[in-house]
């Protein structure tokens, strides 16, 4: 049996906004990888230097790759809390419309 998850719109912004203070934190930790991976290649010749930069260079693509899917998470999840609520509050247009037509017997 699936299980619910109950989370306000204020938890699913608290958690997009989460992701995105990751995010500043992997770019950070890439840029100072990257400056330390220059200053190194900076003062180191030969094929193995040349290996280590190419390495490197594959290495940072893919982490700004990834550190950009998380930012894209965060938007998603920012982007369906904003539905959530926009949902909820048409749903709740819509049964007090329901309530203020109804006719009941006195």
């Amino acid at each position: 049996m699936a299980g619910n998850l109950t989370a306000s719109t204020d938890d699913i912004d608290a958690f997009a906004n989460s992701i995105r203070t990751q995010h500043d934190s992997l770019s950070q930790a890439i840029q100072q990888l990257r400056t330390l991976e220059h200053n190194t290649s900076a003062s180191w010749n030969g094929e193995a230097a040349k290996a280590f930069t190419s390495f490197m260079e594959i290495y940072f693509s893919q982490a700004a790759r990834m550190n950009d899917q998380l930012q894209e998470t965060a938007d998603k999840i920012a982007k369906a809390s904003g539905k959530t609520t926009d949902h909820d509050q048409h749903s709740a247009k819509a049964v007090s419309a329901v309530i203020h037509n109804m006719t009941l017997p006195n």
